[in-house]
């Protein structure tokens, strides 16, 4: 019984957590959570459809993360280019009137 209810307790944490956009924290409380079910001896089906859920979040968050990180990429390396060619411009040979 307490563990369904610590269950319920770090189901609701990692929904606020992904919600607040904080999804490596939600990340590692779903690692965590599925480690501790995995210990238990026991299943019964609330436990099993409880893995099911967790694995399904935290695969939802894996595709989110590396969307994320390829839309960040893109911009720094954006970023970098500009700041490459503004060098450029500083640095170019000198033009005399």
């Amino acid at each position: 019984m307490q563990l369904k209810i610590n269950l319920e307790n770090g189901l609701k944490r990692i929904n606020d957590a992904k919600n607040s956009k904080q999804f490596g924290s939600a990340n590692q409380m779903i690692n965590k959570l599925i480690k501790v079910l995995n210990g238990v001896s026991e299943k019964d089906s609330y436990l099993d459809k409880k893995i099911e859920q967790l694995n399904l979040i935290k695969d939802e968050i894996k595709s989110y993360l590396s969307q994320h990180n390829d839309q960040e990429l893109a911009t720094m390396k954006a970023k970098d280019d500009e700041k490459k060619n503004d060098l450029d411009v500083l640095f170019q040979d000198k033009k005399k009137w």
